[in-house]
């Protein structure tokens, strides 16, 4: 019998934290609606776009572009919660999944490894790292 996976929260809450720490430097006004776009070298950018915000948390939407995507390159959605109360970002949905699940049962129907959702914020990490390194924002940020 295949040993069951348990998430580490610690890794969880830290890598949670960083990537709100990294939000907060690429979102310089919290306003519902606005939408940031930001240039990451020649062929990629990353919108980021308010969808709600209320006192203690916000829900965002991400979209990490390359402008001459390929099929092995797609365009990654993501929806990401922030809990400003806890200083905690999270990925909870992505284009594929309209809810990412804490853990899955592996094997499963859909393919899912059981580090689903680990993965998922490890990717918005990377991308966040790399917008902070090698971008800036594109203009003005658009506001509704």
């Amino acid at each position: 019998m295949a040993k069951r996976y348990f998430p580490d929260l610690t890794q969880f809450m830290i890598m949670g934290e960083r990537n709100y720490a990294r939000l907060l430097k690429l979102v310089p006004d919290w306003e519902k609606g606005n939408q940031y776009v930001y240039r990451c070298g020649d062929n990629q950018h990353i919108i980021i776009r308010i969808n709600e915000l209320f006192k203690y948390t916000a829900e965002i939407f991400i979209l990490f572009e390359f402008n001459q995507s390929h099929h092995w390159t797609p365009a990654q959605e993501m929806t990401v919660r922030l809990y400003h109360d806890a200083s905690l970002a999270e990925v909870i949905a992505t284009k594929e999944y309209a809810k990412l699940e804490p853990v899955y049962e592996f094997p499963n129907p859909e393919g899912r490894y059981p580090d689903e959702k680990q993965q998922m914020n490890r990717l918005l990490s990377d991308w966040l790292v790399h917008c902070l390194d090698s971008g800036y924002i594109e203009g003005d940020y658009l506001s509704s």
